[in-house]
């Protein structure tokens, strides 16, 4: 079944400067959605002591059939790369579920190292951090 997004619903979002939203693409296939957000800006009880300069990402893969191939690293590596070229940038955060090791192995893969487990709005969430120190060039993963 084909299925259209109606544009004009989502334009706020789209448009927005604190959560950015992107559609990842493989041969021209959309395959995966990431997001950043300026973690201080977000509010809601999800970030109290981090800084400005620090954003959150937060992805996933579409297809099952898109899982366990890499995409997911080699889509994460490339969406540091971007964000780093800011440099207002200077850390990237996400919070992983601790009972999903494959993300967990994922974020790893892509540089990012654990930091504690901490109680988010979602539940129970282990927080994983990359700096511009650890930063994995794509072709390690292949590209």
């Amino acid at each position: 079944m084909l299925g259209f997004v109606n544009k004009h619903k989502y334009r706020e979002r789209i448009d927005d400067t604190i959560v950015v939203p992107f559609i990842a693409y493989l041969d021209d296939m959309p395959i995966g959605f990431i997001q950043y957000y300026h973690v201080d800006k977000v509010g809601d009880g999800w970030w109290p002591d981090e800084v400005e300069g620090t954003v959150g990402i937060d992805q996933f893969i579409g297809e099952a059939d898109n899982i366990n191939r890499g995409y997911g690293t080699q889509m994460i590596c490339a969406f540091n790369k971007m964000l780093f070229k800011n440099s207002a940038i200077k850390k990237i955060i996400t919070d992983v579920d601790p009972k999903n090791k494959r993300a967990i192995r994922c974020y790893e893969k892509a540089g990012f190292t654990f930091v504690k487990e901490l109680m988010t709005p979602d539940g129970l969430a282990y927080l994983m951090q990359l700096t511009t120190t650890k930063i994995i060039p794509l072709s390690k993963h292949g590209n």
